[in-house]
């Protein structure tokens, strides 16, 4: 993890106190606010201003070591995955008679996560209030057509190509199990369009998260030998006018994410040359 170095000492300080201990508690408000907004503790870590007595790195013989974890221990770790999660873990390690390592609860922790199982897509929506008209008309037209799969919005979303298709309606689709990219026949080419997701990813490490989700979107077409030229970026966020001092606890200020996100998006396509032509933020 990198780390950042901020010295952040105000000209201007509102004085509440001639006293210089009033002083410096005002400064030290300001800086903590300020250092609280600039840095993200995913990405950063706060170094010390203080001169190092060394520049040599210190060898970590914990990578070396890695220690099991005690079954009855998970919950404490910190994981992302639900309590739900967690107990089928440790059943299936008390199934293998064993403790886990750290190593391996971490990467079932990263690949059960919101953005690499789509948890929040794929969970079962069990009771539906609509109050829109135009929107409910929709919902029911989807369930007409869903059959027996359970409803989510990762069906809803995938509902209208799959009765297309399953209907004829698209007889210039082309299929593969290579390519993670819509293929569509025109003349003797192929066009590929690819949409992508990075919610969770963005909403917790807005640069990289947006950079890789147009990534991902650029990448699965070249993966079908394709060339690239075109992007488009549709982002939705909560108001970036809202107070920093509104921000949820544990979240980043939308300000913060939505600027941050927009250099994400401009930094990947850019470098490859690849336009993002189309940009709407709603």
């Amino acid at each position: 993890m990198p780390s950042v170095r901020i010295w952040l000492v105000p000209n201007a300080m509102p004085q509440r106190s001639n006293s210089s201990a009033a002083s410096r508690k005002v400064k030290l408000w300001m800086n903590e606010r300020a250092v609280s907004y600039l840095i993200n503790p995913l990405e950063y870590r706060r170094a010390s201003p203080d001169k190092p007595d060394s520049l040599i790195v210190q060898d970590d013989s914990s990578l070396k070591n890695i220690s099991a974890v005690d079954l009855n221990d998970l919950g404490g770790l910190g994981l992302a995955m639900s309590d739900d999660d967690i107990e089928v873990v440790r059943d299936y390690f008390k199934s293998e008679n064993r403790n886990p390592t750290l190593t391996e609860i971490r990467v079932l922790d990263t690949y059960w996560s919101d953005h690499c199982r789509h948890t929040t897509f794929n969970t079962i929506i069990e009771e539906t209030d609509i109050q829109d008209e135009r929107v409910k008309s929709a919902y029911d037209l989807f369930k007409s057509v869903n059959g027996e799969r359970p409803v989510t919005l990762m069906n809803i979303a995938t509902a209208p190509m799959r009765c297309f298709r399953n209907r004829g309606d698209l007889p210039m689709l082309d299929e593969s199990d290579e390519i993670n990219a819509c293929t569509i026949k025109y003349k003797d080419k192929l066009v590929f369009f690819k949409n992508e997701t990075h919610n969770h990813p963005t909403e917790i490490e807005p640069f990289g998260g947006a950079s890789t989700c147009i990534g991902g979107a650029i990448r699965d077409p070249l993966s079908g030998r394709a060339y690239v030229y075109q992007g488009m970026r549709i982002t939705g966020a909560g108001d970036p006018r809202q107070p920093v001092s509104d921000t949820l606890p544990g979240k980043l200020p939308q300000r913060k994410l939505t600027q941050t996100a927009a250099e994400g998006f401009s930094s990947y396509a850019n470098h490859i040359g690849a336009a993002t032509g189309l940009v709407r933020e709603l």
